[in-house]
């Protein structure tokens, strides 16, 4: 039963040749990303003058990141 409970915490991050911590850094480091990128765009889309190339600038950075891991 313990075995099953921290499979589930572990298969998903093994697979992607990561450690849990390293997949908790990595995914919540994502996360907040993406949660940044979308408050600058609801002021680009007030201020289109502004931020102008963020959000395409962050989708290639994690495009480049999800396919280098």
């Amino acid at each position: 039963m313990l075995k099953k409970a921290l499979a589930a915490f572990t298969d998903h991050p093994k697979s992607n040749n990561m450690t849990y911590l390293q997949h908790f850094s990595f995914a919540f480091g994502t996360a907040v990303l993406l949660i940044w990128t979308g408050c600058l765009g609801v002021i680009h889309a007030i201020f289109p003058f502004v931020h102008k190339t963020n959000t395409k600038d962050t989708v290639r950075f994690l495009n480049s990141e999800m396919n280098r891991k």
